[in-house]
């Protein structure tokens, strides 16, 4: 879930509550929403872009699709191993909670 799916079911008074979003505030309300830190936000940004080229089509990450991304982004040679580090911890966060879910 994120944020917009939420202020739509407060406007159509499915949630009795106001927030303006994870942004505006220092924890959601339900729990649903994670805070990011704002270094994390440039690499989540990232990943949510090309998600649909990073993650084949059994929930498999795809490394070769974050070379191509790299590569048609202009990332900087010496940023791409700090890039890569943050996109490998989503990933492990990711199966970790589809563990918990039953999902993996």
């Amino acid at each position: 879930m994120d944020c917009s799916i939420c202020r739509r079911s407060q406007k159509d008074g499915f949630r009795k509550f106001k927030c303006e979003g994870i942004d505006y505030v220092d924890e959601c309300r339900t729990k649903e929403v994670p805070k990011l830190h704002k270094e994390n936000m440039r690499i989540w940004n990232f990943l949510l872009s090309y998600i649909g080229i990073l993650f084949d089509g059994f929930g498999g990450f795809n490394v070769q699709g974050l070379k191509v991304v790299f590569e048609t982004c202009g990332i900087p040679e010496g940023e791409r191993p700090v890039m890569l580090d943050s996109a490998v911890n989503v990933v492990r966060v990711i199966r970790e909670l589809r563990k918990e879910d039953g999902t993996a």
